[in-house]
């Protein structure tokens, strides 16, 4: 990890022993990276930075210049803001953008199980600076006759932590609070991303970076964005003050574990039941197939695993794994349909005649997502939110909610209240899926060099 966080535990660990740990008990490790809770976020400086992911709290933005109005938090549904559910920063490896990813969701009783109510949108910015170390690596690999490293957006080192350097586009420490009111600088200055694997090689860069800073920031105050990229824009440089004012969780840091998961067992639990149940004395056969039929019938295999898998790290708010495939949470909505459509059978696959239902198999299908509605190309998997995050996320304290509540207040409480309005996420997962190519452009497909763009969401609701 390249932030150094406090865990929640008081005993001392290591990545490398919990991972010979892991190891010793015969657990397998994933592509997966696990986000999980790692103490509430009460420092303001971490609060707004970008670069520090987190779940709960106000969204934290990159330094842009036009910054989307808080209308995009609205729910589609009853048209009120959501709260923000988690804030990742995730730069694709090999990127010279700075990257941000966010999910709203509403809890409205009324809105659950219905389109719209949770949004999820990615933010780009462009980082000069960091490009040109890139470029000088690049160049450096190209005469030492090594490959040239290309963007690889299936190859991220941690999503998850922040760098302990940031750039110079992540406006003061890149959050609403400091372009509101401003905070203390950073204590360090530079743009290389610690969780890059060959920051190492860029020391001798610093010094002509320090140099061209002033150039730089000259180019960077002439760059604007027009077009589509974003709805409705505030002034540009500074964010709309209503920020301030959107309903909010408490925040707390998200920290990144590997997935290790144990060896599946000789046997699964629909197959035990199935062997369980079948006659020993070959009376009753028709009866008990036609039981067992309606039996399995009720037997969702794909919660059983998504439950067994979720065991194996019982923390996890977010799971992580680009142009992979996600965690299903069920097998009987239009989700999982969409995403995971039945496969043909091949011609020669044998099964008994006599059978209540013919085999079937399904299978992960990139190509149902829809592509990039700017550049036209593939959207992938990129992370999922999972339902313990719901028992994580409590509502933040005001000054207005130590206020003793009024009259009317009280009243429009019950009312809702009667009516079922009362608050309570019921989703099961949310699926993020985002641009492969992670472009940075308009809706004209004019290059850009910042981006806010609404991603695609799929959400699986609990049964």
């Amino acid at each position: 990890m390249t932030q150094d966080i406090a865990m929640s535990s008081d005993e001392d660990w290591s990545d490398s022993d919990s991972e010979a740990e892991n190891e010793q008990r015969g657990e397998v490790p994933t592509s997966v990276l696990l986000g999980v809770p790692d103490g509430p976020l009460n420092s303001a400086y971490d609060d707004a930075d970008p670069t520090v992911s987190r779940a709960g709290g106000h969204p934290p933005f990159l330094g842009l210049s036009h910054y989307p109005s808080p209308e995009v938090t609205l729910c589609k549904q009853c048209n009120n803001p959501m709260n923000m559910l988690v804030s990742v920063f995730c730069p694709f490896e090999g990127s010279s953008n700075d990257r941000v990813l966010y999910v709203w969701a509403c809890s409205r009783a009324g809105c659950q199980r219905k389109s719209g109510s949770v949004r999820a949108y990615r933010s780009l910015r462009y980082n000069s600076k960091y490009a040109r170390q890139l470029e000088r690596q690049q160049a450096r690999q190209a005469s030492s006759g090594t490959t040239v490293d290309k963007p690889k957006p299936n190859a991220i080192a941690n999503p998850f932590s922040s760098p302990t350097t940031v750039s110079e586009h992540v406006s003061g420490t890149g959050g609403l609070g400091d372009i509101l009111f401003g905070t203390a600088a950073s204590p360090e200055d530079s743009s290389t991303r610690d969780s890059q694997p060959e920051s190492e090689a860029w020391t001798d860069d610093v010094n002509e970076d320090d140099d061209d800073d002033d150039e730089e920031k000259s180019e960077d105050n002439q760059s604007s964005v027009t077009g589509a990229t974003a709805p409705p824009a505030c002034a540009e440089g500074q964010p709309d003050p209503a920020w301030l004012s959107q309903p909010a969780y408490r925040a707390f840091y998200i920290s990144t574990v590997d997935e290790y998961i144990a060896p599946k067992p000789s046997i699964s639990v629909s197959k035990q039941a199935f062997s369980e149940a079948r006659p020993t004395d070959g009376a009753g056969g028709a009866t008990w197939g036609k039981e067992l039929y309606e039996v399995m019938q009720k037997v969702d295999n794909t919660f059983e695993s998504f439950v067994a898998r979720v065991q194996e790290e019982a923390e996890q708010v977010l799971r992580y794994e680009l142009s992979g495939t996600p965690l299903s949470f069920s097998s009987r909505d239009a989700v999982y349909r969409q995403l995971f459509p039945i496969q043909a059978i091949s011609p020669g696959t044998a099964f008994a005649v006599n059978a209540p239902l013919a085999p079937t198999k399904h299978a992960y299908e990139p190509s149902a997502i829809e592509p990039c509605p700017r550049c036209g190309g593939p959207r992938v998997f990129e992370c999922q939110v999972m339902p313990n995050l719901i028992n994580l996320l409590r509502p933040a304290e005001s000054s207005s909610s130590k206020k003793r509540p009024t009259l009317e207040e009280r009243q429009a409480e019950l009312d809702a209240l009667l009516k079922g309005g009362s608050d309570g996420m019921e989703w099961g997962t949310i699926m993020i899926f985002s641009c492969l190519a992670d472009c940075c452009q308009n809706v004209d497909r004019t290059p850009s060099s910042e981006l806010w763009a609404e991603e695609l969401v799929l959400v699986q609701w609990d049964a």
